[in-house]
């Protein structure tokens, strides 16, 4: 527990903000003296790449695109985080060059990661030089250059990412003003968290920590009301949510982004796809109709209020058993930052209209958590948000993506850890652009 503790606290460490825009440095040599750099942009913990420039045995200089996901896994008792390398793509001419993919290792035993192209000889693994992320200021147009091509979508993204270039004008703020409502929008975070809970209770704090602070943020962005009702701790029951719901007042412009982190289960005849909500925080207590809540029916009730935008998410599991389940593995977390294209941001909160439910397994399958990082679904949800609104990302943001990404990426943190069963999370659509 000890190993695993420590190699969380080095991956928050490493990756402290990894958005999709963010950059991070990468210094290694191979056994000829080859010296590498390598430039790595992460999505999420099952999407990044990294481009690794250096000079070829004839001394041109070569650029190399290499994707990247995580994986995890135990060597000689050891836990380790590996970024896996693949398909390695030549930017700049290839000639007769070939390039094995890297992988890096992260173990607590190292204060660097290691790094190997052949990750079936533990003995050819070696230290990078360097690891580091790269503030806004080290983002130059020359610093880019060494890895793009100055007509790549990427190389144009950056640059407007960071505010460099002769032609870049920052986008104008976003407005709450849509011209088909009449009062500004707020927006409403509902949270009902098991915290109090034996079991799961510290990652269902950390998943409340995080919605908070990344909503309030998107709020405070945008310019626009923000409100929190929150149920949680000792206040964790029953008739405490359906009192917060009776009394949330929603406009008609405003938007409600619910989420549900606790233990879920289905009744043995239930037909319904959607998890209940236990809504005990100990087990001793009798599971009855008086301490469970449909998850369906509370985004009926959320629906019912009339915002413009509804969001209900339920991060549970969705079984006989109802418990959630509990691994050690780490992934790839998150904290906030202010990199984001604020017309994406406008275009996902305040050009939108409709309802989303959805939930983090099917019926009989676990959800999973990690007590240090969060439930799987919820920080996949994160992860996503924070990709659709990236400079990097091409499209349009869109609310189908995000939910699909978000349903993908859980499923990439089970597939990655050694104890997880399947988690294959469940929506209903139903958002429009205005």
């Amino acid at each position: 527990m000890k190993k695993l503790l420590i190699i969380s606290c080095l991956i928050l460490s490493v990756f402290s903000r990894p958005m999709a825009q963010d950059l991070y440095e990468v210094q290694f040599s191979d056994a000829n003296g080859v010296k590498y750099l390598g430039l790595m942009v992460f999505f999420n913990d099952a999407k990044m790449y990294m481009r690794v420039a250096y000079n070829g045995w004839d001394e041109s200089y070569k650029v190399v695109n290499v994707d990247y996901t995580s994986e995890h896994g135990t060597y000689q008792g050891m836990q380790y985080l590996v970024l896996v390398g693949s398909n390695p793509v030549f930017i700049t001419e290839q000639g007769n060059a070939s390039y094995n993919p890297d992988h890096l290792i992260f173990t607590d035993v190292t204060d660097l990661p290691l790094i190997t192209d052949n990750p079936n000889d533990p003995n050819k693994m070696q230290s990078v030089d360097a690891f580091r992320t790269l503030s806004d200021a080290e983002i130059t147009d020359s610093y880019l250059r060494q890895f793009y091509g100055t007509e790549e979508n990427d190389y144009q993204a950056l640059k407007r990412m960071v505010g460099i270039g002769e032609t870049y004008t920052p986008p104008p703020p976003p407005s709450y003003e849509n011209k088909k409502y009449s009062t500004p929008a707020t927006l409403h975070l509902v949270v009902i968290a098991n915290t109090a809970i034996g079991d799961i209770g510290p990652g269902c704090a950390v998943d409340q920590r995080n919605l908070e602070s990344e909503f309030g943020g998107i709020t405070n962005a945008l310019g626009i009301g923000f409100q929190k009702h929150i149920v949680n701790g000792q206040q964790f029951t029953k008739p405490n949510v359906q009192n917060m719901l009776s009394n949330l007042r929603v406009g008609s412009n405003d938007i409600v982004i619910c989420v549900y982190r606790g233990h879920g289960f289905r009744w043995s005849n239930q037909e319904e796809v959607w998890p209940m909500m236990d809504m005990r925080t100990s087990s001793y207590t009798r599971l009855s109709e008086n301490t469970t809540i449909g998850l369906a029916e509370v985004y009926q009730q959320i629906v019912a209020k009339g915002g413009r935008l509804n969001i209900v998410l339920g991060d549970c599991c969705n079984n006989d058993i109802g418990l959630s389940q509990i691994t050690n593995n780490n992934f790839l977390v998150m904290q906030n930052n202010n990199h984001y294209d604020p017309q994406k941001l406008k275009r996902l909160f305040l050009d939108a209209s409709g309802n989303l439910l959805s939930c983090a397994a099917s019926p009989g399958e676990y959800s999973w958590v990690n007590l240090a990082n969060g439930g799987f679904y919820t920080t996949s949800f994160l992860q996503s948000l924070r990709e659709e609104i990236s400079y990097l990302k091409n499209d349009p943001a869109d609310w189908q993506d995000l939910i699909n990404n978000t349903l993908t990426g859980a499923n990439a943190k089970v597939k990655s850890c050694s104890n997880c069963t399947p988690q294959n999370g469940k929506y209903y659509f139903g958002i429009t652009e205005n």
